[in-house]
Order: structure tokens, then C-alpha cells, then sequence
């Protein structure tokens, strides 16, 4: 499998995490099927440049929330479910930050504007 994923060390965010935020975006954006096999602790460590334990961090974390499903022996796979369940969140955050846009007054011209340019200022 290709590999997707790539670190922003200067972003402040620890690289478990961006690793976590990476493969739940993906989930949730399609671009990784339920049960993609993802890519062995060695070889994305090495592929990022990290220690094994960073990688180890955050595909536990991922299990641990139901994202991906650890098979001894087998690696590492997109959970069945995990897509959907990533969208549905997203879009309830979604709903809630326009929603308190237009508790404030905001037109939907202006919040249109205001997410662009977040996506625009987004690494």
C-alpha cells in the first residue's frame, strides 16, 4: 500500500496523534475502505522517521476507540464500521459549530468564508 501519512514536526502536535488524526481523516474521507490493512508498526515507523513505540501508541489508541482492528499475526486493519462512525461525528461537530455561527449572527455567506480560510490556513 502506498502511504499516505506524513508528519508536521513543527506543528506542536505529537506524531501519535497526527498518526491517530491521519487514519480516522482518511476513514472518514473514504480514502481508506474498511478493511484496508494498514501499513506494519516497522514500516510506517520507518517510512516517518519515528521510534516503534509512536506508532505502537497511536494504532492502540485507534483500536481502543474501535477504528482499527489488531490481528495477531495478521497486521493491522480498518475496522468495518469505523468510517461511518468517524462521518457521523464529523458532521454533528459540523452541525453544532454553524449552528453556534448562527446563534452569533453569522450569515452563511460569512461562515462559508471564515471554514474556507480555516481549510485554506489547515497543514
Amino acid at each position: 500500500m502506498a502511504l499516505p501519512f506524513q508528519l508536521s514536526p513543527g506543528s506542536g502536535v505529537p506524531a501519535y496523534r497526527q498518526i491517530v488524526d491521519q487514519v480516522r481523516f482518511l476513514a472518514a474521507a473514504g480514502a481508506l475502505p474498511p478493511g484496508t490493512h494498514l501499513p506494519s508498526i516497522r514500516e510506517l515507523a520507518r517510512h516517518l522517521g519515528v521510534n516503534t513505540g509512536t506508532v505502537i501508541r497511536a494504532y492502540d489508541e485507534l483500536a481502543a476507540n474501535g477504528t482499527v482492528e489488531q490481528r495477531h499475526g495478521a497486521g493491522v486493519f480498518l475496522s468495518g464500521d469505523a468510517a461511518a462512525g468517524i462521518g457521523q461525528g464529523m458532521r454533528a461537530s459540523a452541525r453544532r459549530l454553524v449552528d453556534a455561527a448562527r446563534k452569533a449572527g453569522l450569515n452563511d455567506d460569512l461562515i462559508r468564508t471564515l471554514i474556507e480560510e480555516a481549510l485554506r490556513a489547515s497543514p
